[in-house]
């Protein structure tokens, strides 16, 4: 017999597979339009479009986001 609490996990676990699959074919067939950087393709390209136009563009994060990445780099082979 499978534990309640072991079946509650498995349960939301699939669940959450589910949601992202389905995210990932929303996105990759809802509103794509080229409005990206080199007219690259964009899911959901109205709801990206007003989300940065609300936040504009910030060079600080891209920066922090920037070195963040190469950490994980530096992280993964140090180990």
């Amino acid at each position: 017999m499978i534990d309640k609490k072991y079946s509650k996990y498995l349960n939301l676990t699939t669940v959450l597979f589910a949601v992202f699959v389905l995210f990932t074919i929303l996105v990759k067939f809802v509103d794509v339009k080229a409005i990206g950087p080199n007219d690259s393709k964009v899911g959901f390209a109205t709801l990206n479009k007003a989300f940065h136009n609300l936040t504009g563009l910030n060079m600080a994060w891209y920066q922090i986001t920037k070195y963040a990445g190469y950490m994980v780099f530096v992280i993964a082979f140090a180990t």
